[in-house]
């Protein structure tokens, strides 16, 4: 203990010694951490080829392969994929990440690092090119249906239009 509190030392597989605790320091983070639009950020983050860096892009690249994640057994549409996302309190679901990044550019540099989903090929093959715009992908029927905006609520859209929810 120092200072009272505990510090965690790892052990050098080089030297086999413990070493103390020190900051990690990346130019990624860095560079990014003031950006406040999302897809900004992780746009920029990824562009950087440091250990935080690859670190994101192997997660977020293993998050899109979504190949045994987008099936009809488990959902229906793609944007239950997203709302199951929203629902565990993150920003944004990973469809609309993928989108924020560009789909079509994202899977070229998925191409030999992560393994990309017959029906994602499918839909760029189709000429639609977004997870989320005005289109949702129904995996049943397989076809490509206009939402239904009346039945979805962005709370987020109605706060930047300055309408008021609900008043207690």
């Amino acid at each position: 203990m120092v200072n009272g509190q505990r510090e965690f030392w790892t052990i050098n597989p080089d030297t086999l010694e413990y070493e103390a605790p020190g900051s990690p320091r990346f130019d990624s983070v860095g560079a990014t951490r003031k950006i406040e639009e999302l897809g900004e950020r992780l746009g920029k983050l990824l562009a950087f080829d440091d250990r935080a860096a690859t670190y994101v892009r192997d997660t977020i690249y293993f998050m899109f392969s979504l190949r045994r994640l987008c099936r009809p057994e488990i959902a229906y549409k793609l944007t239950d994929v997203d709302d199951a996302a929203l629902g565990l309190a993150h920003e944004a679901g990973p469809l609309q990440i993928w989108d924020m990044l560009g789909v079509a550019e994202t899977v070229e540099k998925m191409e030999g690092r992560s393994d990309v989903a017959d029906w994602v090929k499918e839909m760029l093959a189709n000429g639609s090119d977004s997870f989320t715009k005005a289109e949702v992908t129904d995996f049943v029927d397989k076809k490509y249906k206009l939402s239904e905006p009346d039945k979805n609520i962005i709370l987020g859209d109605l706060h930047a239009a300055g309408k008021e929810v609900e008043r207690t």
